[in-house]
């Protein structure tokens, strides 16, 4: 009898944790909301976008900046980066009723990240889509982790997903009358 063996290779890891920050971030992206710090967001219908962030923009939440850091700087270490791991920037979301984000990625960046402030069921989840055009050439009966064309995420609060930057993915349309509100970062 042949023995197959299976060779993984270019294969995409994504990372989900969730992790407490110890401080009220609703409280701080209300306060920026209100006093009208805002940027455009070309993947964004509706909703609101604090202007980008660096590492000392606000200084309340970086011992939670620092927790993520440690924990990219792992990631890296398993992709053989041979350096630390940086914030290049973030940013804070709110989508409102009916606000999504359209199909893109993040260019520049080696990682990006998603972590979920607030949100309930039907907020809108988080989809990435396979980089590749594997599912345009073969013809299946069954989806799995080979062979789908998508990855779907609910982030719940406290859910930090870690992908890499180039993946492309949005938001579905938030189809409650509650906010769903996130940070996104980018890490070079």
């Amino acid at each position: 009898m042949m023995q197959v063996q299976e060779i993984k290779t270019f294969y995409t890891s994504f990372y989900t944790v969730n992790i407490e920050t110890g401080i009220n971030i609703e409280q701080i992206v209300k306060s920026l909301e209100s006093s009208g710090g805002e940027s455009k967001n070309p993947s964004s219908i509706g909703g609101w976008r604090s202007e980008a962030q660096n590492y000392e923009s606000i200084i309340y939440i970086q011992p939670f900046l620092d927790k993520l850091i440690t924990l990219m700087d792992k990631i890296y270490n398993e992709f053989n980066i041979s350096k630390k791991a940086e914030i290049s920037n973030y940013w804070f979301n709110i989508n409102r009723t009916n606000n999504f984000n359209w199909l893109h990625n993040h260019p520049q960046s080696f990682f990006s990240a998603i972590f979920c402030i607030k949100s309930v069921e039907n907020s809108g989840n988080l989809i990435f889509e396979r980089p590749d055009l594997l599912t345009s050439t073969i013809s299946t009966s069954k989806l799995n982790e080979k062979n789908s064309n998508s990855v779907t995420f609910r982030p719940k609060p406290n859910d930090l997903i870690i992908f890499p930057s180039h993946l492309k993915h949005k938001v579905e349309p938030n189809r409650t009358n509650e906010d769903y509100i996130s940070i996104v970062f980018n890490f070079k």
